[in-house]
C-alpha cells in the first residue's frame, strides 16, 4: 500500500503497466494480422521478430542515455517512440508489405525498449534499499496484470467487432474468418492501441525526473 500510494511511484507503474498492457497484445495480435498480408510463415515470423529485437536494443542503450539526461526524460523518448509506432499501425493495412510491418514492430520495440528499463530503475532508485524488493515485485506483478488484461481487452474489442460483422457467430480459427472481416477487427485493436499508446505517455509524462542514486548512499 505505501508503495502504491506514493504519487510517483504510482506514475512510474502505471507507465510499466501501460506498456506491458500493450507489448504482449502486439504479438498476438499481429499473429491474426499475418492472416491477411502476403508472406510465407518463415518471413512473417522474421517481422514479427523484430518487435522483440527492437526492445532489448533499446534497452542496452537506455541504461547509458538515462545516466545522463534522468529517468523521466528517457521513457518520454520512449513514450514518443511508442506513440509513433502506434500511428504506423493504424496505417496498415492487408496491402502492406511485409518489411512495412516489420518496420512498425521494430519501431514498437524501440519505444519499449526506452520505456521498460527506466521506469523499473526510477521506482527502485527512489526508495530506501530495505523497500527495493517491495518496489521490484510490484513491478513484475503489474507486469503480468498488464500483459494479461491487455491480451483480454483487445482480445474483447476484436471479437465484439467480428460479432457485428458477421452476426454473432465468431470462429475459434482466424483461418475461418473473412479476410475482410478480419482486417476491420484488427484494424480497431490498432487503433485501441493507439489510446493506450497516449495514455502511457501521459504517465511517463508526470513522473519526476531524477537520476541514479550515488551508490556510496547504498548499506554496507
Amino acid at each position: 500500500m505505501r508503495v502504491t500510494g506514493d504519487c510517483f511511484l504510482a506514475a512510474r507503474f502505471a507507465g510499466r503497466f501501460a506498456a506491458d498492457f500493450f507489448a504482449l497484445e502486439r504479438e498476438t495480435t499481429f499473429g491474426a494480422f499475418f492472416r491477411f498480408v502476403p508472406a510465407e510463415a518463415f518471413v512473417a515470423g522474421f517481422a514479427l521478430a523484430a518487435l522483440t529485437l527492437g526492445w532489448p536494443l533499446a534497452a542496452s542503450v537506455a541504461g547509458r542515455i538515462y545516466m545522463k539526461i534522468g529517468f523521466r526524460r528517457t521513457a518520454l523518448i520512449g513514450g514518443a517512440v511508442v506513440v509513433i509506432g502506434s500511428g504506423l499501425l493504424t496505417l496498415l493495412s492487408a496491402r502492406s508489405s511485409v518489411w512495412m510491418v516489420a518496420a512498425t514492430c521494430f519501431v514498437l520495440g524501440l519505444g519499449m525498449g526506452f520505456v521498460a528499463s527506466p521506469t523499473l530503475i526510477a521506482a527502485q532508485s527512489s526508495v530506501e534499499w530495505e523497500r527495493r524488493g517491495v518496489v521490484t515485485g510490484t513491478f513484475v506483478f503489474g507486469r503480468s496484470m498488464g500483459s494479461a488484461l491487455g491480451v483480454a481487452i483487445f482480445g474483447a474489442i476484436a471479437n465484439a467487432a467480428l460479432s457485428r460483422r458477421i452476426g454473432g457467430h465468431v470462429s475459434s480459427t482466424a483461418a475461418a474468418i473473412p479476410v475482410d472481416v478480419l482486417n476491420h477487427a484488427v484494424h480497431g485493436v490498432f487503433l485501441a492501441s493507439a489510446v493506450v499508446a497516449l495514455l502511457l505517455a501521459a504517465a511517463v509524462l508526470i513522473m519526476p525526473n531524477t537520476s541514479v542514486r550515488d551508490p556510496a548512499a547504498a548499506p554496507s
